[in-house]
C-alpha cells in the first residue's frame, strides 16, 4: 500500500489489512448500501475471545476455514505488527496472501488483535522507543490467551497437536516470545520481518541494541524451530543485513533457527517489509516456507484452489457500466494535491488487480493498493483515519467511480 502525507513526502503504511462497511450513496440520490465486511471466499467470521483470568483482555480474532474435510485440522495463528501511529490504528488482520497460502493446504487460520489492538480491549504495551524482551513477554501473553482458546474449540475442528505461530514485523518478535513458553501442540514458528522500533538510534534509545539484547534472551529459551524471513530492501525497517546480527545473538543461545535473506524483492506494489501481502513477492517467499513446514512434518502442498481477490460490489442500485473507464488518460478530480496526482499515475500502472484508489476529500492524502481482497473498503478505513476528515474511493477496478461518492467507513464486525 503506498500513501502520502500531507507535506507531500512519501512513506509506506504497515498491516493494515480490514473490510469495513461501506455506506455508498449514487449521485444526488440516496441509494445507500452496506457492504459486507467479511469475505466468503475465505471462510471469514470474526470472533470475541472472552477474558478467563482477571486482567485479561477480550481478543477480537479473524476466523479463515479451510475446505479440508478433516475433522482435527492443523492451526495457523497469525499474529500481526503495529501500525504507525499506534496499536488502535490497526484495523483487523486479514493477510489475504498469506491467509490464502495456508488455507489452500488445509490449515485453518486465526488473526488474533493483541490487547489494546483494534477492537481488542485492555491497555496496549508500550515498547518506548524498541521493542525490549519485557515488552515482547507482555505482547506474547495475547498470543497464549488466543492459542488457548482456539486449540480447546471443537467447532473449529482443529488439531491441537498441529499448530503453527506465524508473525509479522511486531508480531514476529511477540510470536518468538510466545514460543519460550508454547503450548504443547506448537510445532514451528515463522518470523516475517519480526523486530519494532519507534524512531532512529540517538542518545536516549539504542534501538538495535535493545533489540539484539532482547533476542538474545530469547534464544537462551525457545527450543521449538523457527523460520526468519527478511528482505535485503527492507530500508524502511528491518533489512536482511541487521536481522542477520540479530538471528546470530538469537542462535548463540542454542534455539534452533532457520534464516533466509529475500534479495531484492519487488517493491512496485507494497514495501518490502510487507512483501508477504503481495502475491508476486509471496510465489518468491512459498518455496522456504514449503521447506519448513515439511520439516515439521505439517502439510505444505496445495490441495485446494486459491480463492483470488475481488473488488468491492457495487451499491445496489448503482450502474457501474455508466462510470468512465479507468484508463491511462483518467485524471483525479480536483482538488488534489501534486503528491496526490503522481500517486494516481503511479496506481494506474499497477500490474495486479482488483486495485483500489482512495483521496481525502481536501485532496492530500491518499491511499492505494492491489492485489489484496475489497481494496477500495481497506483503503477507506486507512485514508479516514490518516486523514482525520471522510475520504471517498475515485477508482475502484477498471473503473472511476468517485461520482457514487463512496464516503463513509464503519469496520464494526
Amino acid at each position: 500500500m503506498r500513501w502520502m502525507n500531507r507535506t507531500g513526502s512519501p512513506g509506506n503504511r504497515l498491516n493494515l489489512l480490514i473490510s469495513p462497511l461501506l455506506a455508498l450513496a449514487l449521485g444526488a440520490g440516496a441509494a445507500n448500501a452496506q457492504l459486507n465486511n467479511v469475505e466468503p471466499a475465505l471462510g471469514e467470521s470474526v470472533v470475541f475471545i472472552a477474558p478467563k483470568a482477571a486482567g485479561q483482555p477480550q481478543l477480537e480474532v479473524s476466523l479463515f476455514s479451510s475446505p479440508n474435510p478433516e475433522l482435527a485440522r492443523p492451526l495457523v495463528v497469525l499474529n500481526h505488527g503495529m501500525a504507525p501511529g499506534g496499536p488502535r490504528w490497526n484495523p483487523r488482520y486479514r493477510p489475504d496472501t498469506l491467509i490464502r497460502y495456508f488455507t489452500s493446504r488445509g490449515y485453518v487460520v486465526a488473526a488474533p488483535m493483541r490487547a489494546g489492538y483494534a477492537d481488542s480491549s485492555g491497555v496496549p504495551n508500550d515498547p518506548y522507543c524498541a521493542a525490549t524482551y519485557d515488552f515482547a513477554q507482555r505482547e506474547a501473553e495475547s498470543v497464549r490467551q488466543a492459542v488457548d482458546y482456539l486449540v480447546a474449540q471443537p467447532g473449529l475442528r482443529v488439531d491441537p497437536k498441529r499448530v503453527v505461530v506465524v508473525g509479522h514485523s511486531a508480531g514476529g518478535l511477540a510470536s518468538l516470545a510466545y514460543a519460550a513458553r508454547p503450548a504443547a501442540g506448537v510445532r514451528g514458528v515463522i518470523n516475517l520481518a519480526g523486530g519494532w522500533r519507534a524512531s532512529a538510534n540517538v542518545g536516549w534509545c539504542d534501538w538495535s541494541a535493545r533489540a539484539a539484547s532482547a533476542w538474545q534472551r530469547l534464544g537462551l529459551q525457545v527450543r521449538v524451530p523457527s523460520l526468519w524471513q527478511y528482505a535485503s530492501n527492507d530500508t524502511d525497517f528491518f533489512p536482511s543485513n541487521l536481522a542477520r546480527n540479530w538471528v546470530q545473538a538469537y542462535a548463540s543461545g542454542g534455539a534452533p533457527v532457520t534464516f533466509v535473506s529475500l534479495d531484492n524483492v519487488d517493491t512496485r506494489r507494497v514495501a518490502a517489509h510487507v512483501l508477504w501481502e503481495d502475491q508476486p513477492n509471496m510465489d518468491r517467499a512459498a518455496p522456504d516456507l514449503d521447506r519448513f513446514l515439511v520439516s515439521l512434518g505439517l502439510p505444505a502442498a496445495p490441495l485446494w484452489a486459491s480463492p483470488q481477490g475481488g473488488n468491492d460490489p457495487w451499491p445496489a442500485g448503482s450502474s457501474p457500466s455508466q462510470l468512465s473507464d479507468l484508463t491511462a488518460a483518467s485524471t483525479l478530480p480536483m482538488p488534489a494535491s501534486t503528491s496526490a496526482q503522481q500517486g494516481f499515475e503511479d496506481f494506474k500502472r499497477l500490474p495486479q488487480r482488483p486495485r483500489a484508489f482512495v483521496m481525502s476529500l481536501d485532496g492530500n492524502w491518499f491511499f492505494y493498493r492491489s492485489g489484496s481482497f475489497r481494496p477500495a473498503n481497506e483503503m477507506l478505513r486507512t485514508c479516514r483515519q490518516a486523514a482525520n476528515m471522510p475520504c471517498r474511493v475515485i477508482a475502484q477496478g477498471e473503473k472511476m467511480a468517485y461520482p457514487l461518492n463512496l464516503t463513509e467507513p464503519n469496520d464494526t464486525p
